[in-house]
């Protein structure tokens, strides 16, 4: 699939240290996503910027990362570098899917405080179910 996208660079994405040997992977897994030919070249070609950023934090395995860092090297706002956002979002969601991202247990206190956040929006979604149901 690489090879038909990038007929004459293809060699050049898969001798991106730890990119390369996933893009393969993940130009196979966004064709029957449904993703067309175009947007998956888009995202292929930003694999040298992402690699650069990568280098840049020190990250030489993808699986050291897990989804959250993986997640935050996209660029924010997401509209300003598009391409790249979604590669980052696409690649997370194939290595995430393929068992590849570093699993991160949260901590006692991050359940606890996951919880508390979780309480009023449980409290206001079963008080606004008693207002309708007063309410003919």
């Amino acid at each position: 699939m690489l090879i038909d996208l990038f007929p004459r660079a293809h060699a050049r994405f898969l001798k991106l240290p730890p990119l390369g040997s996933f893009l393969k992977g993940l130009a196979q897994w966004l064709a029957p996503q449904g993703f067309s030919t175009s947007p998956i070249r888009r995202r292929i070609s930003k694999a040298q910027v992402l690699e650069e950023m990568l280098a840049a934090r020190g990250i030489g395995d993808l699986r050291a990362l897990s989804r959250e860092q993986f997640l935050s090297l996209a660029p924010r706002p997401a509209r300003t570098q598009r391409d790249l956002s979604a590669l980052v979002r696409s690649m997370t969601t194939f290595l995430a899917g393929s068992s590849l991202l570093r699993v991160v247990v949260p901590s006692p206190s991050k359940l606890l405080t996951r919880a508390y956040l979780e309480f009023p929006k449980q409290f206001r979604s079963a008080d606004a179910r008693q207002a309708s149901s007063k309410n003919p």
